[in-house]
């Protein structure tokens, strides 16, 4: 008579074995830390396009904007000490916005969401006509002031947070920083002047007048 055979304790230790190896192997090769990092910097960018066109929106519809004190950056920033870079890439404790915002003179600090003026954003989108756009301010996924300093940092350990700065003529300007490679190297890096057409080759600058 035919007797079916199963499988020896080995043999499944070999097998699980493999298993895990192949696992680690794949784990290794998608690096799942790199990925978040690259899925908060995907959300920055779309967040600094919602602003932007919120602010367009803003604009066309009120006569007379408030768009919030021109000698102030306006920041989702923690705290009123932070770690960014400056124009070369070095990074380093600042308690002002003037390594990418030109005429920043103090700070505005407020984590606050609120879309009437009342939030980091400084701009009543309530008053639109139609409603304001967003629910509430976006702010930077992570938020914080950093601890980073040096040339070449862990940049998830420095300052990530959005700031923002206008001007009497109602230009302004929107700071954001990244924090995976993907977007902070190669062809894919948008901090780069060449591709947002800002000041500071370490910060993604968007809005309408870059030279803010």
């Amino acid at each position: 008579m035919n007797r079916k055979r199963g499988f020896t304790l080995i043999e499944l230790l070999i097998v699980i074995a493999i298993i895990a190896i192949l696992a680690t192997v794949v784990i290794l090769a998608l690096n799942p830390a790199e990925l978040l990092r690259e899925a908060r910097d995907s959300n920055r960018v779309s967040d600094a396009a919602t602003l932007k066109s919120s602010i367009a929106l803003y604009l066309a519809d009120q006569s007379s904007p408030s768009m919030g004190t021109s000698t102030e950056c306006f920041t989702s920033s923690p705290g009123s000490t932070f770690y960014t870079p400056s124009a070369t890439g070095t990074w380093g404790s600042a308690t002002a916005c003037t390594a990418w915002f030109q005429t920043a003179a103090s700070i505005n600090n407020s984590t606050a969401r609120g879309v009437d003026g009342t939030g980091w954003l400084p701009i009543p989108f309530n008053k639109i006509s139609s409603g304001s756009p967003m629910g509430s301010l976006p702010i930077d996924p992570i938020n914080q002031v950093g601890t980073c300093t040096g040339t070449s940092p862990a940049l998830s350990t420095c300052g990530l947070f959005y700031s923002y700065i206008t001007n009497s003529s109602n230009q302004y300007k929107i700071g954001m920083f990244m924090e995976s490679a993907k977007y902070t190297s190669g062809s894919g890096n948008v901090e780069t002047d060449t591709y947002d057409g800002g000041i500071n080759n370490y910060v993604y600058e968007t809005g309408n007048d870059l030279a803010l």
